[in-house]
């Protein structure tokens, strides 16, 4: 009888593929210089609405018979999720640390903008720079992207296992 792969090893390999295409979107975006740019939010998203609705969907096909109850598919869901997550926190972290450290900047300067704009005092624009740029270390950006994107596999997991499930009844 042949072993199937465990359910992380899985999760893994997909969560791998999920995080390099990811990461391909990611240079795209650094490399033009837009850091807002709302096609790349979009095009980011359906790249995880996607590949989780295929990873799951995979998994559950090729190494679950062809059933998976919700709470499999949600679990697997997320899980291929906390790679891709990790694989594009690591990504974030070495390009602001030792690559360029321009989305900091960008961070910074609209940040700045903003304060201006609701008119405060330079001083206090100053003190809200000094505590802001605590939160612009690589780390913190890099931490953040992990967790932004377990929560957003897991929201995303939430309806992606519900499309998939397949209950096995052939036993009732």
């Amino acid at each position: 009888m042949e072993q199937q792969p465990s359910m992380a090893k899985s999760a893994m390999n997909y969560g791998a593929i999920i995080g390099l295409v990811l990461i391909a979107l990611s240079l795209v975006s650094f490399l033009i210089g837009n850091y807002e740019s709302k096609l790349m939010q979009y095009l980011s998203y359906a790249v995880m609405i996607g590949g989780l609705y295929w990873a799951i969907k995979s998994y559950r096909d090729k190494e679950c018979g062809g059933f998976i109850a919700y709470s499999k598919a949600l679990g697997f869901g997320v899980l291929t999720a906390l790679f891709f997550g990790i694989i594009t926190a690591f990504f974030t972290y070495i390009y602001i640390k030792f690559v360029d450290d321009t989305l900091i900047q960008f961070a910074l300067e609209q940040s700045r903008l903003q304060l201006e704009e609701r008119g405060m005092s330079e001083d206090d624009i100053d003190a809200a720079m000094q505590m802001s740029k605590s939160f612009t270390s690589a780390g913190f950006i890099a931490s953040m992207a992990l967790i932004g994107n377990i929560v957003i596999g897991f929201l995303i997991s939430l309806i992606v296992g519900l499309v998939v499930k397949k209950e096995d009844t052939s036993f009732n």
